[in-house]
């Protein structure tokens, strides 16, 4: 590699044999959307192949407070939604149209929401 950006992730042996175009890969911290494009020139003796990593959820081999399991784009997703092995009612879909992968609803217990008469009821024994 010429260049790369940062340290947090690089292409995995699987992305760089992948074909060209859009793919979603599990790497070694994460899920990843990932752009591959192979860029002809003949200016360039070797060729050149260029990778967009677009991190979608962090997913550590140890979770802490400063390494957590959580969605990219949003700190509570992660309460409600998770990533799917199988298809879903929910794809989500690339700005071409093709999908991407797919979520699929947490599975929760629920939470009883307290209104002003299940207090009273509840207190009512108390007192």
């Amino acid at each position: 590699m010429k260049c790369w950006n940062d340290q947090l992730v690089t292409p995995s042996p699987e992305l760089l044999t992948a074909t060209d175009g859009e793919h979603f890969f599990r790497l070694s911290n994460g899920w990843y959307f990932t752009i591959k494009k192979t860029i002809d020139d003949a200016a360039l003796p070797y060729g050149l192949v260029a990778y967009a990593l677009i991190p979608v959820k962090s997913e550590f081999f140890i979770e802490t407070d400063y390494l957590p399991k959580k969605f990219v784009f949003s700190k509570t997703a992660d309460k409600s939604i998770l990533i799917s092995d199988k298809d879903t009612e929910f794809p989500v879909r690339s700005a071409t149209g093709e999908t991407i992968f797919y979520l699929d609803k947490k599975a929760s217990g629920a939470v009883p929401h307290n209104d002003l008469r299940t207090i009273l009821l509840r207190m009512t024994p108390v007192l």
